[in-house]
């Protein structure tokens, strides 16, 4: 019995987890049911429709009559919404994207007007520095030494040394009676390259929520980023910030960030949106799906519709990998993205860089990395094209004949034509604990159906015949005739380890199924 209790236990266990899963189609549901285009921010209709990819002709006509004809929202235009309804909009082929994503660079803010190039020698050396337009500037340096950049300066400048050994580009900034020196990009060379299109997002002044946005919309539109430096150097602990800083560089530095801020729970600050960012960076991290699982309310939402859409885009979030990417101006050294490196940045294209970014190489391991209309294909690791975005209603797929299984991407070949099996095995854990419950419960009735019997069994114990006493020994005891009183064999046992059988019987076929 112990056995059967502690299966029992297990049992009680599998519930919570294999129900521990983000509901998608209530959160679908949630969002076509409570949408409102006409009514709601731009950001929950932009992130609601990326999400349920409603890109329909009246869906957009009503999203777009919420901008003007450069911003969004037409009343107070703002760089977040605009670049969120800019990654919206270009869905629909009517709408040219390009008039947003200017609209966007008129609100880059120039970081030169503090920017210096240090040299660190260790003996006296001449330095020169020479500016896109081929003007030069000389300078001596005997140690260390900072040279400000032109304010005017743009583009590409080169700074050469006779010896040096390190060229680092700074930016000063004094905020608060108080000077802050922030290093952009360092090279262990005596001659260097740097890109001065340094800029950042926001009204006024730099504002790095503006600025992760905006760097995303124009990432995704193929455009040049020249905030990069900005935002590398002030995600602090922004969640969004440090995830959208990864997304455009694969830098492991912002998921490292982002990793040391969970919670032994899984969350993130105890927020729904800060967690949802992070699932989207951490994609193998299942502790904060499973706590954004216990905060989805039974109604498919995740408290507000604006937190609801927020969520719902970032879990579920495709990489949308831009045909057309512009070499960044500004190309970061040290641990940043190179060509080489196997992976396809922002700075890269399959012209730049076809090692990188050749189609061929690109390797998936969810849904979410591949483009619209695609999916990850499991056993090659690439995106296939679907007709459909929900899941095909019948089995077939579009290589009908084969001879042998490995002729099929998907599926088996059932006489010559490549089949997909229904995916029952997804529901293996539903089967076993319908398996453990029949077991259990025929356990039990047997079990109590045994006792009951036994217990029914009418038993008489002989009785005790006096024999008149005769003569016996000196040391006879005289209960030498007594019958020894036979207990009734006990079946406790037997039907014990018979029950064990079973259930060992039925763990071995769970774990069959499970391994299906």
């Amino acid at each position: 019995m112990k056995r059967l209790i502690i299966y029992s236990v297990l049992l009680l266990f599998l519930f919570p987890i294999a129900n521990a899963e983000i509901s998608r189609t209530k959160l679908t549901d949630y969002l076509n049911n409570n949408l409102n285009i006409e009514s709601d921010s731009v950001e929950t209709a932009s992130y609601s429709l990326l999400f349920l990819k409603n890109f329909s002709e009246e869906a957009m006509d009503l999203f777009s009559r919420k901008g003007s004809s450069s911003c969004f929202p037409a009343e107070s235009c703002t760089i977040k919404e605009t670049a969120l309804a800019s990654i919206l909009i270009a869905k629909d082929p009517r709408f040219d994207r390009t008039k947003y994503t200017d609209w966007l660079k008129t609100k880059q803010i120039s970081l030169n007007q503090n920017t210096y190039v240090q040299v660190i020698s260790t003996e006296a050396v001449n330095c020169t520095i020479t500016y896109s337009d081929k003007s030069e500037e000389k300078f001596q340096v005997e140690d260390s030494y900072q040279k400000k950049v032109k304010s005017t300066a743009t583009g590409k400048i080169k700074v050469s040394c006779d010896s040096a050994s390190s060229i680092s580009l700074l930016m000063r900034s004094i905020s608060s009676l108080k000077e802050t020196v922030q290093i952009l990009e360092q090279i262990e060379a005596s001659n260097a390259e740097f890109n001065l299109d340094n800029t950042c997002f926001g009204s006024s002044s730099c504002n790095i929520e503006d600025t992760a946005y905006a760097s995303y919309a124009l990432y995704l539109a193929g455009e040049p980023i020249k905030s990069l430096p900005y935002l590398k150097q002030n995600t602090g602990n922004n969640i969004l910030a440090n995830a959208i800083a990864y997304e455009l560089t694969k830098d492991s530095t912002f998921s490292a960030k982002i990793l040391a801020l969970q919670k032994d729970d899984g969350n993130f600050n105890n927020n729904v949106r800060d967690t949802a960012m992070a699932s989207f960076v951490l994609k193998t991290n299942t502790k904060a799906l499973d706590w954004l699982t216990t905060k989805q309310s039974d109604d498919g939402s995740f408290g507000s519709k604006e937190d609801t859409g927020f969520v719902a885009y970032w879990i579920y979030a495709e990489k949308t990998k831009s045909q057309t990417t512009p070499a960044s101006p500004s190309t970061p050294s040290g641990s940043s993205p190179y060509c080489g490196d196997k992976v396809c940045n922002n700075l890269e294209n399959e012209t730049t860089c076809p090692g990188d970014c050749s189609t061929s190489t690109f390797k998936c391991s969810l849904d979410r990395d591949c483009s619209i209309n695609e999916i990850c294909d499991l056993l090659s690791n690439t995106c296939l094209t679907k007709s459909d975005t929900e899941t095909p209603s019948t089995p077939s797929i579009d290589t009908p004949e084969c001879t042998t299984d490995d002729d099929c991407l998907e599926g088996k070949c059932i006489e010559e034509v490549c089949t997909l099996e229904e995916e029952s095995s997804s529901l293996w854990w539903l089967w076993l604990i319908i398996l453990l419950l029949a077991l259990g419960g025929g356990a039990y009735f047997a079990y109590t159906k045994l006792y009951s019997k036994k217990d029914n069994i009418s038993y008489k114990p002989q009785q005790f015949q006096y024999q008149p006493q005769q003569q016996k020994p000196v040391f006879n005891t005289g209960f030498e005739n007594k019958p020894q009183q036979q207990k009734p064999a006990s079946r406790r046992p037997i039907f014990e380890d018979a029950m064990e059988r079973e259930l060992d019987k039925s763990i071995e076929e769970a774990k069959k199924l499970a391994k299906k």
